[in-house]
């Protein structure tokens, strides 16, 4: 609420001026103008104005307000994900990385990306390839429109889940 009444307004020694009456007659006057920041956040250079109608005399003075989205997205990350090998040359796996579900009070535009066992990778969830054997961390990182920025973790382990294959000499 950006309105005077939470803001502050021009006082004399902390008293509110009141318009036209008392105080020689001094009257105050705002406007406003508001500019965008970021997503659903934004300034407000507000100018004030007192006039004294008994001295002619004319003060401005200039208040910033700042309505400023300042919490980071809230992440869900996926579950613990454990996958088997694709290739049994390299055993390595091709993952399909599910995405974090993400929420924000103010923003609905995001920058993910994931650092994985093959590198960062932008997005939010997708398709790596050539993981190795093993447990890996995937780290989510998520920024809002306002640059405010979370993340979070889950594990990946590749397993070779790929039953031996029997070769035998027919003639010994």
């Amino acid at each position: 609420n950006t309105t005077p009444a939470n803001t502050g307004s021009p006082s004399i020694n902390g008293q509110p001026i009141p318009n036209g009456a008392g105080f020689c007659n001094l009257v105050v006057a705002f406007t406003d103008l508001t500019l965008p920041v970021c997503q659903n956040s934004y300034k407000i250079v507000r100018t004030w104005t007192v006039i004294s109608w008994c001295t002619s005399v004319v003060m401005r003075q200039i208040q910033v307000i700042a309505v400023m989205d300042k919490q980071a997205p809230v992440l869900t990350c996926p579950p613990i994900l454990t996958v088997s090998t694709t290739s049994s040359v390299t055993c390595s796996a091709n993952v399909q990385l599910p995405a974090a579900g993400i929420t924000d009070n103010c923003s609905s535009t995001f920058t993910t990306t994931m650092n994985t066992p093959v590198g960062l990778i932008s997005g939010n969830g997708g398709l790596i390839n050539n993981v190795g054997l093993g447990t890996h961390i995937i780290t989510y990182n998520v920024s809002d429109n306002c640059g405010n920025a979370a993340t979070c973790t889950t594990t990946l382990t590749v397993r070779d889940g790929s039953a031996p294959t029997v070769v035998c000499d027919q003639y010994t």
